[in-house]
């Protein structure tokens, strides 16, 4: 169907049933979210996107069977085409002889070799194949989304939430500033608070963090001493230059802040863990440009063995605990404040 709207106009709004799935020929619209404070009860309409010609939008809440995520208004005067549920959902699932390539994807992966991968063309409905354009919200907690995704191409960043950060009391963590060959020289440096009141835990931890893969191996985001290798003179190496002196951790409440946990690329799963881990910590993922192949987690379980999932939990390895990102995030300061230190002091 050909549709144009005028300036202002509302096409869909939040909360309403999904029945089309449109692609933008002209013009401009603006997407937009309403969001409720939970401390005075008022709701407020924040703008997060604008769509323009060559885009499309409506599809996601027509694949999974949910309500509109958010409402899209026109800007100016714009041109549609729109396709409705029935056409949409008939595109996605031609029926073919041939077995879908993302079903063929499915048999090489290693995490799925003790399942019945033939389960999936039996039944439609319960393995789609999608493109996530990037800044897509995919899901938003490993532990309610109704699917399993697994990456096929491109990369997908896994965020959790945090609304407090783990501190040392004013007695605690410190570090020591001096050069080995420079003793008249000891200055003393605190990293219990961010530099000029700002929180650095999102960009300064996602950083060092992002290199871990899902089921491939870690790191946790604290360079070696030995990555100094520009700096003149013989530095004290970092472990006697932390002192990490006494006093209480405390949680200290801040901006609720978005970590990222890691990105994950093809060959990548998520929610798959929290069926062996079910105290996973709450993780949501957003695309930054990928394919993926959503399995329905409920059929996936269903046709599980217990055999399968002991198998499983060999292979992947759960998000890191809220215990252990506190401490890489305090790590991550300490390492900053040392760096600064000793930059400062070559520099000086």
């Amino acid at each position: 169907h050909y549709l144009k709207f005028g300036s202002n106009r509302i096409i869909l709004r939040q909360g309403d049933r999904a029945e089309w799935f449109y692609y933008v020929l002209s013009g401009t619209t603006a997407v937009s979210i309403l969001e409720e404070n939970k401390t005075t009860g008022s709701v407020n309409l924040r703008n997060v996107g604008y769509l323009t010609r060559g885009t499309a939008f409506g599809e996601l809440a027509l694949l999974h069977g949910s309500r509109r995520t958010a409402t899209v208004s026109c800007k100016d005067a714009v041109e549609l085409i729109a396709v409705d549920k029935s056409d949409f959902v008939e595109m996605n699932q031609l029926d073919s002889d041939e077995e879908k390539e993302h079903i063929r994807y499915c048999r090489s992966l290693g995490i799925l070799n003790d399942w019945n991968v033939n389960l999936l063309n039996d039944v439609k409905g319960i393995c789609n194949f999608h493109f996530f354009k990037k800044g897509t919200v995919m899901a938003k907690s490993n532990h309610s989304t109704p699917f399993i995704y697994i990456v096929k191409s491109g990369h997908v960043r896994v965020l959790t939430k945090v609304t407090k950060i783990r501190q040392k009391t004013p007695q605690g963590c410190r570090v020591r500033s001096r050069m080995s060959n420079s003793s008249s020289r000891n200055t003393t440096k605190d990293c219990t608070s961010p530099r000029n009141g700002r929180s650095e835990t999102s960009s300064n931890y996602s950083n060092g963090y992002r290199s871990r893969v899902s089921s491939h191996g870690s790191t946790n985001g604290v360079p070696t001493h030995g990555s100094s290798r520009h700096m003149r003179g013989n530095l004290v190496p970092l472990i006697s230059r932390l002192n990490v002196g006494e006093g209480n951790y405390e949680d200290v409440p801040i901006q609720p802040t978005f970590l990222q946990v890691c990105v994950l690329g093809a060959g990548d799963s998520f929610g798959l863990s929290t069926l062996v881990y079910q105290e996973e910590i709450s993780c949501g993922i957003v695309s930054l440009g990928a394919e993926c192949i959503e399995i329905s987690k409920e059929f996936f379980v269903k046709h599980a063995s217990e055999n399968y999932l002991r198998k499983l939990k060999a292979l992947i390895r759960p998000f890191p605990s809220e215990d252990k990102l506190q401490q890489d995030i305090q790590d991550q300061k300490l390492w900053n404040n040392y760096k600064n230190t000793v930059i400062a002091e070559v520099l000086d």
